[in-house]
């Protein structure tokens, strides 16, 4: 991000081990852009929605209905192929983050507590975005 120095960013290692898995830099950026910079992206300017498939996504038959029409007359907001469990190791401090972030944006969020548990805390359930659909203004 553009607010970490020359030094903090020779610091981040090119792999990242988590979970069993290892997470390149070009990923890692990915997944930052996806999780938020696209919806501050100019190229979104003057659109409602987005629809976003993985390189390695696809379509198994027709869609019959202009999903974006869809979107906006069902009033929602973010459409996902399915929600998962994440590696706690993953996602260290994520859920503060979270807080923070929508604390410092007076973000209400409208349907959270069904990926909460009984204390209130983050249940790592996680959004698989292989395919994505989602308001600009989210």
């Amino acid at each position: 991000p553009a607010t970490m120095s020359e030094d903090q960013i020779s610091q981040v290692p090119a792999k990242l081990f988590l979970a069993g898995h290892s997470w390149g830099l070009g990923y890692r950026h990915m997944s930052r852009f996806f999780s938020s910079g696209i919806y501050e992206h100019k190229a979104l300017e003057g659109f409602e929605y987005y629809l976003r498939l993985d390189a390695d996504s696809f379509l198994l038959e027709d869609v019959e209905e202009d999903l974006f029409r869809r979107m906006a007359r069902k009033d929602k907001v973010y459409g996902y192929m399915v929600v998962t469990q994440e590696d706690a190791s993953v996602v260290k401090g994520l859920w503060n983050a979270t807080k923070t972030y929508m604390r410092d944006k007076g973000i209400e969020p409208r349907s959270l507590q069904r990926h909460l548990n009984t204390e209130g805390e983050w249940n790592n359930n996680m959004f698989y975005t292989n395919f994505e659909i989602s308001r600009t203004d989210f």
